[in-house]
């Protein structure tokens, strides 16, 4: 990680940016990204979810669906992560999660100069600065480029590349480097299993006297896997909105959904008999992905369950509440997606206006479609928080002044 922070600083220096962002910065077409503010991407390429919580041995994050992720710390170094939502363990002995991101294509830069310099002018501060660019298909490409040379440097040679995601077999008697020798090392290995490859050599870059080095090899093209960057199926799906749209549907008590392994199984009479269906058109809603609350920031929608054990995943789904089928300890099985209730559509002269959400239907009776939210401080001991109809006047006491 020094590596790409020391880059991360030094672009940020040098051409402006941010070294620290959130999520939405780098996935804005993922709504679930929107609304996290205790994970933060450092950089372009690595996430990173904090352990905020004393005492705390996991982590309840989200890894988001638009690429591949890898994690960094020691004991699952380079080990594929499960992308979406899922609690992910945090030790209080090695780093917190820490995960890198992986496309089909790779490039970056390095840089280097002394590390004690102050830079007044990059114009003239001597630096080392280099352009990776990596391609693969049947035909692996890596091309590194010495794109400015500070005078005086002392830069050790590139020996070693690690490649994490790499679901081809290479043909290791194919490395070959365009100009100059290359001599591949015993300890060059590739782990299909681990989707990872060494690359070690003598001659992959010496900045003394490459200027560019361009290196290629062949794949094993049966072996390589069919790659997707879509999630698996990791929202909730309402149950109760499953929908045949022509002939009956007759839905049975093992449909599950296990959010956690983002499994769901449909296990109906009537999805599709050949005999009769010529084409079937299936349908039905799901709670978005920021609809899903952590244990302890779930609220109940069996409220009779306080009163005696009622949970049951029938009334859940009824209701349109998501179910959880893992037990959590003092946390409900069924619960309201964080989104529901009210908006809010603006606030002016201290009174907030607050509308009906549509995506989610109360399932007790029919919501206000306004309500007006205050909150006042008395005499800096009392606090008066008023919530009424907005479209109804309200009745007062009719008083008198003696």
């Amino acid at each position: 990680m020094l590596f790409a922070t020391y880059r991360l600083f030094f672009e940020a220096a040098k051409d402006g940016g941010t070294v620290v962002r959130p999520l939405f910065f780098e996935f804005p077409e993922e709504p679930a990204t929107h609304g996290i503010s205790e994970q933060f991407m450092w950089g372009s390429a690595m996430l990173i979810a904090p352990v905020l919580s004393k005492q705390s041995n996991t982590v309840y994050a989200y890894i988001p669906c638009g690429a591949s992720w890898f994690s960094l710390r020691t004991t699952e170094f380079g080990i594929r992560a499960q992308r979406g939502f899922s609690f992910i363990h945090a030790s209080t002995t090695e780093l917190p999660p820490v995960f890198i991101r992986e496309n089909g294509k790779a490039n970056g830069k390095m840089y280097w100069d002394d590390g004690e310099s102050i830079v007044d002018d990059f114009n003239i501060h001597s630096y080392i600065e280099l352009d990776v660019n990596f391609t693969t298909g049947i035909t692996s490409r890596l091309v590194l480029t010495k794109v400015k040379w500070g005078i005086g440097a002392n830069v050790p040679y590139i020996e070693r590349i690690n490649f994490f995601g790499y679901d081809a077999i290479p043909l290791l008697g194919t490395i070959r480097r365009e100009s100059g020798a290359l001599h591949l090392s015993s300890e060059t290995t590739a782990d299909h299993a681990t989707e990872r490859f060494d690359l070690v050599a003598r001659g992959i870059f010496d900045f003394d006297n490459d200027n560019q080095v361009i290196i290629t090899w062949q794949n094993h093209q049966s072996l390589k896997r069919t790659k997707t960057f879509d999630c698996r199926y990791d929202a909730i799906p309402l149950l109760g909105t499953i929908r045949r749209e022509s002939g009956a549907l007759h839905l049975s008590s093992e449909t599950t959904v296990d959010h956690a392994t983002e499994r769901f199984d449909l296990v109906a009479r009537g999805i599709f008999d050949f005999d009769i269906d010529n084409q079937v058109i299936i349908t039905w809603q799901n709670h978005q992905l920021y609809d899903i609350a952590p244990p302890e920031a779930r609220v109940t929608c069996i409220p009779e369950s306080l009163q005696s054990f009622v949970d049951d995943e029938a009334i859940c789904n009824a209701r349109g509440c998501i179910w959880d089928s893992h037990f959590w300890y003092n946390a409900p099985s069924c619960y309201f997606p964080k989104v529901s209730g009210y908006t809010i559509r603006s606030t002016a002269d201290g009174v907030t206006l607050l509308e009906d959400y549509k995506g989610f239907k109360n399932p007790y009776q029919e919501n206000r479609p306004l309500l007006t939210f205050t909150a006042t401080s008395i005499q800096h001991t009392t606090l008066n928080i008023r919530i009424a109809p907005s479209l109804e006047k309200r009745y007062y006491l009719l008083t008198s002044t003696f």
